[in-house]
């Protein structure tokens, strides 16, 4: 069983440097290969470190934490408050076994 990992691709991530990336994940997406596929979704909050430490606002209105990407109605979404799934939750990556993961979370973070 093949499974698609799509990590925090959220417009407000989206930004002249990866805007490529939308492309190339929708048409993996839409190559009908993965039996089942995930996307994570980052959420800030006024109380948390990234506001605290980082004085970094982003990622809390509805504009930005919408997805850039057009998901499939049977995707399955893994809301986050933090830069992993290790951190808690329902699902964490632990329990997704023989996953692709589509590495962008640093790209888009920096």
């Amino acid at each position: 069983m093949k499974k698609l990992l799509i990590v925090d691709v959220q417009k407000g991530f989206i930004n002249e440097n990866n805007t490529f990336l939308v492309k190339s994940i929708e048409n993996l997406i839409n190559s009908n290969v993965f039996d089942q596929i995930f996307a994570t979704k980052f959420i800030n909050h006024p109380k948390s470190q990234f506001v605290e430490f980082l004085n970094w606002h982003k990622l809390m209105e509805k504009s930005e934490l919408d997805f850039a990407i057009q998901l499939p109605s049977d995707v399955t979404v893994l809301e986050k408050t933090s830069y992993s799934l290790e951190a808690g939750g329902e699902f964490s990556l632990t329990k997704l076994t023989k996953f692709i993961y589509v590495e962008q979370t640093m790209m888009l973070v920096s």
